[in-house]
């Protein structure tokens, strides 16, 4: 991993964070980073040359910390989460070879160590250079892989009048089968990839199959089944989508057409909204680039946002230009219009305009951008983002300085006025946040930075955060290893309440020996609120051996993890134990075996105790 790569991770890993009123919660946390995973390389819509990118997810910033055996993280449909390194505090993953120039989609899925769903997370980026579909192939090539595997659950556990104790396990009882296939077929002109995933989830027991069929040449793309959409803030902001979508390309025109259903606002992961559209855009050459879309959303049950309390159909047209004013400037303008009608009957008309303009010069870089978006202006877009940016009118700033090449420094400062949840008074809310990060051979970022947002309504948060990666240098046990230490701070006051969040993050990835590599990580928190004066502790730890006993034939990998959780009305804990063997039978064929044992016990409720056994095989095939 490069250098610039290590720093452009780790200067943004550990974002502000803290807690707010019950009138404000959902708004301002999204504010301050509580709710949503952060993508940090490749940024979103990015453009880069790396074929081997080190794609990298921050999971610092949320309100509880995330428990990362319920991560999972797909590339293109395909699951690469056991390849992935993925802790608390981050998720990273690079491609055992170079990825060829294309589209890219990235998805990822968590739980907290409380069993919430953490907002999943889906942005695209790009890797430049001439698609295998735009040249000319002799014959028809196929290449791919299909997992599949079966796993028998069971448990021991003691049946409870009155509750369902099946409700809490890591899994649920008796057999279930995970599939995970992809293909490229590429002939002369043109490329078709295919994918299909069978996942089931925890807690739930819910079965979900998800496909994609992809087809493109040097006139048009198409795809049907589950694929990612964003367009604008404005229009589609992203959100998973299962449907069709067809791209036509014609000189400086191009058209997108896009029907199917998207994500229920709730993030419960079903389909629950229509959304129709098309996108017209012109390319001016040097006088910069027009789209316009027309789009048509139409939910179908109740939102699960307090913006969306009904069925409604938003019916959007939007304009946006960009255009780079000079070599090192440039500039976006986008104005829409949205008609939203309730089933409830009657309609509302807003009207929501944004204006973004970049630069950069020398070391230093900076963007200022400009917006105002009604409360009723509600785009599509994926789980509670749905309403992140609605409800407000103001204005943002962000600059960042490069000082040496060791000494780098930056600052943001936010402020726009919205309607309260509650209230309905006029609220002004202040963000800011700076910070300054040191960097070295030994230690690619050591990064400080103090963050606050105050209400007029009486909310201020202040957040402090210390996080520091070190590349310890070689020893006769430790070959290599790479550390990340992290902690911040957070005080929230509120008129009725004061409360204090205290975390540490820790980590560390080390190979032992030419066989043997070592990942742990450990994680603290404390929350104390006068509201209710308690104090609540949680503690997250794993250790985990990865050991190729017969390089490239058999890998045995082991992990174990312990969640401790403890206050005044919680004394729980689950320790969970994996061992995993893989078996590379032939050069195509690869052997799974593994078994996944969970032990839940509760002091405070004793009922709950289970213990939970899990075993997997499975086969691994390349094509």
């Amino acid at each position: 991993m490069s250098r610039t790569t290590i720093v452009c991770l780790f200067v943004l890993l550990f974002c502000p964070v803290a807690l707010f009123a019950q009138d404000t919660d959902d708004r301002l946390k999204a504010d301050m980073g509580l709710t949503q995973m952060k993508p940090l390389y490749p940024l979103p819509g990015s453009e880069i040359t790396d074929t081997r990118p080190m794609i990298t997810v921050d999971l610092s910033g949320l309100e509880s910390p995330v428990a990362p055996s319920t991560v999972i993280v797909l590339i293109n449909g395909s699951d690469v989460t056991q390849k992935a390194d993925i802790n608390p505090s981050y998720i990273l993953f690079q491609p055992p070879a170079d990825l060829p120039p294309g589209s890219y989609e990235v998805r990822a899925t968590a739980q907290n160590v409380n069993g919430q769903a953490v907002e999943p997370l889906g942005w695209k980026f790009f890797i430049k250079g001439v698609a295998p579909s735009r040249e000319a192939e002799e014959g028809d090539r196929t290449t791919g892989n299909l997992d599949i595997s079966n796993d028998f659950v069971f448990a021991d556990y003691t049946p409870q009048s009155g509750f369902d104790i099946t409700s809490i396990f890591e899994e649920k009882e008796g057999s279930k089968l995970n599939v995970d296939f992809n293909f490229t077929n590429i002939s002369e002109g043109r490329t078709i990839i295919g994918a299909y995933n069978r996942k089931t989830r925890s807690y739930t027991g819910q079965t979900i199959d998800k496909g994609r069929y992809y087809y493109f040449n040097t006139h048009f793309d198409a795809v049907m089944g589950n694929y990612w959409l964003d367009l604008s803030d404005l229009t589609v902001a992203g959100t998973e989508m299962l449907g069709m979508k067809i791209d036509k390309r014609d000189g400086p025109w191009k058209f997108q057409f896009f029907s199917g259903r998207s994500q229920d606002p709730s993030t419960s992961g079903t389909f629950k909204q229509v959304t129709n559209g098309l996108t017209g855009s012109y390319d001016w050459g040097n006088r910069g680039s027009t789209h316009i879309t027309l789009l048509s959303a139409y939910e179908l049950d109740r939102g699960g946002t307090a913006a969306v309390n009904v069925p409604a159909r938003d019916e959007i047209i939007s304009v946006r230009h960009e255009q780079d004013v000079t070599e090192n400037v440039s500039a976006a303008l986008e104005a829409a219009h949205n008609i939203r009608k309730p089933q409830t009957g009657g309609a509302s008309r807003n009207d929501a305009y944004k204006f973004l303009i970049t630069g950069v010069a020398n070391t230093v870089s900076g963007e200022i951008e400009l917006y105002s978006i009604p409360k009723d202006y509600v785009p599509v877009a994926e789980g509670s983002s749905q309403t992140l940016n609605s409800n407000r009118k103001g204005y943002r700033a962000q600059g960042d300085y490069e000082v040496t090449d060791w000494l780098g420094m930056g600052a943001e400062y936010e402020e726009y006025d919205a309607e309260a949840t509650v209230s309905a008074a006029q609220e002004t809310v202040k963000y800011s946040s700076g910070y300054v990060t040191v960097s070295t051979d030994v230690m690619p970022a050591l990064t400080f930075r103090r963050s606050k947002l105050t209400s007029s309504q009486g909310t201020t948060s202040e957040s402090d955060s210390v996080s520091m990666f070190l590349l310890a240098p070689a020893t006769f046990v430790f070959p290599s290893a790479r550390l990340s230490i992290s902690w911040q701070d957070v005080n929230f006051t509120a008129p009725t309440m004061l409360t204090n969040s205290k975390v540490w993050l820790f980590s560390v990835n080390t190979p032992l020996t030419r066989f043997l590599d070592l990942s742990a990580y450990y994680s603290t928190s404390d929350l104390t609120t006068s509201l209710t004066a308690t104090a609540t502790n949680q503690k997250n730890m794993s250790l985990g051996l990865n050991w190729r006993i017969m390089p490239d034939k058999l890998v045995w990998s082991g992990k174990y993890e312990l969640l401790k959780n403890t206050g005044a009305s919680s004394d729980n804990r689950k320790k969970q134990i994996l061992s995993s063997f893989n078996y590379q039978a032939t050069q195509e064929y690869a052997l799974i075996f593994s078994t996944d044992f969970v032990s839940y016990s509760d002091v405070v409720n004793p009922a709950f105790t289970y213990d939970q056994s899990i075993w997997r095989t499975g086969v691994e095939w390349d094509f």
